[in-house]
């Protein structure tokens, strides 16, 4: 429209060729002509709008545009619509991708929760089976794997309750035996007493009494004095055999015997006493001492006047006429049991008799209730 508020052209055909002079619009934009360009809003029919000027001041015209506010409205409403759409689009999918992860996280979790409730031998053949290259595949396979080895320590476990029993029977059987044999030395006993055979009584006796201490007392670790008794029996069934060729003298300090030994550490020595001793057919002493040292020490001595023989040859390891492994043993099992600085010397030349030295802890001796069988005779 020119300055004069007539319309030279408009979208809307009706407008064509009117006067707007009157029009309070107009008077609006004619108030503000100093500046080009403008807007301000209106009501055109009582609908609001926008209204949008420009001002050509070679021309002497205005460009006028106006804009419904219903339309910018109905625009924004339209964003708002979309912005609500995608917002509730976009809360779904993170709420469809939160399931899956979290169930691809609790899935092998529950299975791994339910494996830890085993309640039969069946159930150690379950397997995970999660090939996952995850911390959770990782910890699948663990428990896998531990469940395997729980299966084989379980059949190890039932093979040693199967050996258990077997042994239990075999225990049994084996208390039975030494019934059977003790019975009969005592038959054999009791008919050497009604012939009047002494000898053949006393030696059916020791060898009870040995047998007794052998089979059925499983100590390792006896008083001394029980060592001693054991050792008198010894010897009376080797009188028996070699007639009188020596004889045993006992020099023991009675406060030693309480103390605890190793038992069948004096039947070696005894033994290669007797045979190096009689090796020459010539009648020996052995004499027996146990005394106190100083230092917390005891001192058990087995000594003989017989033939002797060179010690020398205990360190070369021969053993023509003498058990070196017995000797060797006693030593062994005094170091295992007290430590290095206890143990077995021997010292002995040719026709100058044999010396053996125990050196022992002053240890006082206590029952081992739980290594005594149960049967006596």
């Amino acid at each position: 429209m020119d300055n004069k508020g007539n319309v030279i052209s408009s979208q809307n055909k009706a407008l064509f060729g009117s006067m707007q002079a009157d029009d309070t619009i107009f008077s609006q934009i004619l108030s503000t002509h100093s500046r080009q360009s403008f807007s301000f809003s209106g009501d055109i029919n009582h609908v609001p709008h926008l209204i949008i000027a420009n001002y050509n001041p070679e021309l002497e015209f205005y460009m006028v545009a106006t804009i419904p506010y219903e339309y910018i409205t109905s625009e924004t409403r339209q964003i708002n619509i979309s912005l609500v759409c995608i917002s509730a689009l976009l809360i779904i999918l993170s709420l469809a991708a939160t399931l899956i992860v979290y169930t691809s996280i609790m899935r092998p979790i529950n299975n791994m929760i339910g494996m830890c409730y085993i309640q039969s031998d069946e159930d150690l053949d379950k397997e995970l089976g999660d090939t996952s290259p995850d911390e959770l595949g990782f910890l699948s396979r663990t428990i896998d794997n531990m469940l395997r080895e729980m299966k084989a320590l379980g059949a190890q476990w039932n093979k040693d309750q199967m050996m258990k029993r077997q042994l239990e029977l075999e225990m049994l059987q084996y208390q039975i035996n030494p019934h059977f044999l003790f019975n009969t030395l005592n038959s054999l006993k009791f008919v050497a007493q009604m012939n009047d055979v002494p000898v053949l009584d006393e030696g059916i006796s020791s060898l009870s009494s040995l047998l007794q201490h052998t089979l059925v007392r499983k100590q390792e670790l006896i008083p001394i004095s029980m060592e001693i008794d054991n050792l008198k029996h010894y010897f009376n069934l080797q009188n028996i055999r070699y007639a009188g060729m020596f004889h045993v003298v006992y020099e023991l300090e009675d406060i030693t015997l309480k103390y605890e030994i190793p038992r069948f550490v004096l039947q070696p020595l005894a033994e290669n006493a007797i045979i190096h001793g009689t090796v020459k057919n010539r009648e020996i002493t052995i004499t027996i001492k146990s005394r106190f040292l100083e230092d917390k020490f005891i001192e058990l001595i087995l000594q003989d006047n017989g033939s002797g023989f060179d010690s020398s040859v205990l360190e070369q390891g021969k053993k023509e006429r003498f058990s070196s492994i017995g000797l060797s043993n006693v030593d062994q099992r005094i170091k295992l049991h007290y430590g290095p600085k206890y143990g077995l010397t021997i010292t002995s030349a040719p026709n100058e008799g044999t010396l053996c030295r125990l050196l022992l802890p002053q240890l006082i001796w206590k029952e081992d209730t739980e290594n005594v069988s149960g049967v006596t005779y």
